[in-house]
């Protein structure tokens, strides 16, 4: 059972990225292009040679001009109709905690999207809940606004810090859009983790409801 924590001591969580963190999980898509889904009739789905997947309702994709796949080194989703998901393999996270996830986000053209379009970055422990990452949010200029920053045509990096204790972990990124204009992006995806050691050795959760303590045993 994974349990996602709550450090209380900034202290500690400062001296364990101190030791430097490891990566345990990347994608940037070089040499991937056109693997993913492309829209037409039928829907072609090329995931030949890569470790990943999309998952979902692939019934909007009904144009040839319609697809979620890699342009160009970068993830697109273009006028998908239906909520679609990226998801990475399961990769190890076990010994680690102080998780840190990037990516690279953005957006085709400004100012076409509608609230009830999806964007969301998310990471699942050890087959649990998925945990929110990345929420994109649809302002009233139609613009999609993540942590409080307008994505824009040239993809910028968003970073999360968290904590975890857990063996395993995805990510998946949920897309829905429904207009040639409205086209989602992302590369340079990472997850990277600070070595455990023995200092959560001492951890307990009490409650019971996920928010770990510790002495800082090391």
């Amino acid at each position: 059972m994974h349990k996602v924590f709550t450090v209380l001591g900034i202290a500690l969580l400062a001296a364990g990225t101190a030791w430097g963190q490891t990566v345990l999980y990347s994608e940037n898509f070089s040499g991937q292009d056109s693997k993913g889904l492309t829209g037409g009739s039928p829907v072609v789905t090329n995931l030949t040679g890569v470790d990943w997947t999309i998952t979902g309702d692939t019934s909007g994709l009904t144009a040839t001009t319609d697809y979620y796949r890699v342009n160009s080194g970068v993830m697109e989703a273009r006028d998908v109709d239906r909520l679609l998901t990226w998801e990475s393999p399961s990769f190890s996270i076990f010994g680690y905690s102080a998780l840190t996830f990037t990516a690279d986000i953005g957006v085709g053209t400004q100012g076409q999207f509608e609230n009830t379009d999806v964007y969301n970055f998310e990471i699942s422990i050890d087959g649990g809940s998925r945990i929110s990452l990345f929420t994109g949010t649809v302002d009233g200029a139609k613009n999609i606004v993540i942590d409080g920053t307008t994505l824009t045509s040239t993809l910028q990096s968003f970073t999360n810090s968290f904590g975890s204790i857990g063996s395993n972990a995805q990510i998946f990124v949920e897309v829905d859009n429904n207009a040639d204009a409205e086209v989602m992006k992302f590369s340079n995806l990472q997850l990277s983790g600070t070595s455990a050691g023995n200092y959560w050795s001492g951890a307990t959760n009490g409650g019971g409801d996920g928010v770990w303590t510790t002495a800082g045993t090391n």
